[in-house]
């Protein structure tokens, strides 16, 4: 049976918070409607998770065409757990990928170090203590990698969040947990990190932005001044370099986003473009050229939205994407050329359903072409490229409308 939830059927402003917080957030769909006085049911039915990589044969290895010609996306089966969604994904070479996610009763990740032909998953179990959730990684080369998220912890009067990190320094083979919440930075999830070396990293969550300059051991508060408190929600982040990052996010009324140039001591406000309600991901090749992805709105009103930059986050142009695209949740580029976002799309089908979306631009951003997805993979939430047409997008089968 196909996951189904009404989007339309909820309040306009629920939708506006809900539908960035997919993938703000990412959150399963639950959580992400709890930011609405709207009790919302999880979806029951079991679900298959699904990766698909890029190619132009039937081989991974093999290099496949441009993305201007349009790449071939084909799914790739792993040993997945059922009734969950993967959220994250980072490549640091076109064999070596680490994918994260959890599902209603546990936390994993999956790593094939063979262009996706295997797919191991590992991680842990709930218990009647806590709740793990993995939701964003980045890892600076084949054997560095940083995963985050939140650990729900229950009993006592009410449940509460506190962040999580793990890191590996051997490819994923272990993992060690970090204590991040021992500092108490209040946020209680992370949901993105960036690293730019194997021990400078960025990580942001709601309200809060951390950093680490020993590989994720310890972690400190970089927004010193209360700049954050203003904001609602923070959900992409990309270091182009140690000292230089760019985060998204979204407060009550626009997009946002934030800059540093010296390793997170100092952040600025910067100006998106009007109309741009929620910013969702980042992407930095270098300090100065970046694209952030988003929307204007909710529900089938939204438009998708990609900005682009070319002095660190001064300024930002809105490019042109298939109207198609109600939203854009996340974003890889390998160059200044060459970027493939993942997005939300309304295909028409019956009843509304939303289905997963691939975009790519070879032309910075002049112009961007929709790719084809596979029927069975139709929910994507993240895209982590190689090269320009070397990608692995990850996300759940089955359609939200």
């Amino acid at each position: 049976m196909r996951p189904i939830l009404k989007l339309h059927s909820l309040p306009p402003q629920c939708l506006s918070k809900a539908f960035a917080a997919l993938r703000l957030l990412r959150h399963s769909v639950p959580r992400a409607f709890a930011h609405c006085n709207h009790k919302v049911r999880a979806p029951l039915a079991r679900v298959a998770l699904a990766v698909l990589v890029t190619l132009a044969g039937v081989v991974i290895a093999v290099a496949p065409a441009s993305a201007s010609t349009g790449n071939t996306w084909t799914v790739q089966k792993g040993s997945f757990p059922t009734l969950g969604t993967l959220y994250g994904i980072s490549c640091p070479s076109a064999l070596e990928c680490v994918a994260v996610g959890y599902n209603e009763n546990s936390y994993y990740d999956a790593i094939t170090k063979d262009g996706g032909s295997h797919w191991i998953t590992q991680g842990g179990q709930d218990s009647s203590q806590f709740r793990g959730h993995y939701s964003g990684v980045s890892c600076a080369n084949t054997k560095d990698c940083v995963i985050v998220g939140w650990w729900t912890i229950l009993g006592g009067l009410a449940p509460f969040d506190t962040e999580l990190v793990l890191t590996t320094t051997n490819g994923g083979a272990t993992w060690t947990s970090h204590c991040v919440a021992c500092n108490s930075y209040g946020s209680g999830s992370l949901d993105a990190v960036s690293c730019a070396t194997p021990v400078d990293c960025v990580a942001v969550g709601p309200q809060e932005i951390l950093a680490t300059t020993d590989g994720g051991v310890t972690w400190t508060e970089t927004d010193q001044t209360g700049l954050l408190i203003q904001y609602d929600t923070l959900g992409g982040v990309s270091c182009a370099t140690p000292l230089d990052c760019v985060v998204v996010g979204a407060n009550s009324a626009a997009g946002v986003t934030l800059t540093t140039t010296n390793g997170g001591v100092t952040w600025t406000s910067e100006t998106v473009p009007a109309g741009v309600l929620w910013l969702a991901d980042v992407s930095c090749v270098t300090s100065s050229d970046c694209v952030a992805v988003g929307g204007t709105g909710s529900g089938t009103a939204s438009i998708g939205v990609a900005l682009a930059t070319t002095n660190g986050g001064a300024t930002w142009t809105r490019e042109s994407v298939p109207r198609s695209a109600l939203g854009l949740f996340t974003v890889s580029c390998v160059s200044v050329s060459n970027c493939v976002a993942v997005s939300v799309t309304h295909p028409g089908k019956a009843k509304g359903f939303y289905a997963g979306g691939i975009l790519a631009t070879s032309n910075a951003g002049a112009t961007w072409v929709s790719e084809s997805v596979p029927h069975s993979a139709e929910l994507l939430y993240g895209v982590s490229c190689v090269t320009s047409s070397d990608c692995v997008a990850v996300g759940q089968t089955g359609a939200y409308g």
